[in-house]
């Protein structure tokens, strides 16, 4: 847990693959209604590229997430999507993921040292930036003028005119 951060970041150790996976899930924004505007929101938070990092959108139901690589996104942010576009993700997780050989894996010293090198990696690439998703605040609603307001302004026009033109 970082103070103050967008999401708690979380580390996974892939035995079957030798990889070590560091990542944030943000909820995605609600007044965007396409995946390609949500993805396109997080996108803009990212200010560095690194071919490790991955986003992962998580969909409504029984869907199962997708994932890209941000360098693809950044390229064409609608290549999240499966090929139904009904939905839009409800949350958007991005990843960092460090393959280690076998060697490195293996070996307690060195995965702790890797483990001590990605983390602040992933808070220098993608914490740091990242903020959660907040709606925006309402917008006031226009009233139709009362009867008395245009009254009101239909005496000050009068007024105004008196005024100019000396009567």
């Amino acid at each position: 847990m970082v103070p103050d951060a967008a999401a708690d970041i979380e580390v996974c150790a892939d035995l079957g693959f030798k990889t070590i996976e560091v990542s944030m899930k943000l909820k995605a924004p609600t007044d965007r209604k396409s995946p390609k505007a949500r993805v396109n929101w997080l996108l803009k938070m990212l200010k560095k590229d690194d071919p490790r990092l991955i986003i992962e959108a998580h969909w409504p139901g029984r869907k199962p997430p997708t994932q890209k690589e941000v360098d693809a996104l950044r390229e064409d942010s609608s290549a999240i999507e499966d090929g139904s576009s009904e939905t839009s993700p409800h949350s958007l997780e991005v990843k960092l993921v460090e393959h280690l050989g076998m060697k490195r894996f293996a070996g307690r010293r060195t995965f702790i040292e890797d483990l001590e090198r990605i983390v602040p990696e992933f808070y220098d690439l993608v914490g740091q930036y990242v903020k959660p998703w907040q709606a925006p605040p309402p917008k006031p609603r226009k009233r139709a003028p009362s009867e008395d307001q245009l009254q009101s302004e239909e005496e000050t026009i009068l007024e105004d005119e008196d005024q100019r033109f000396g009567a």
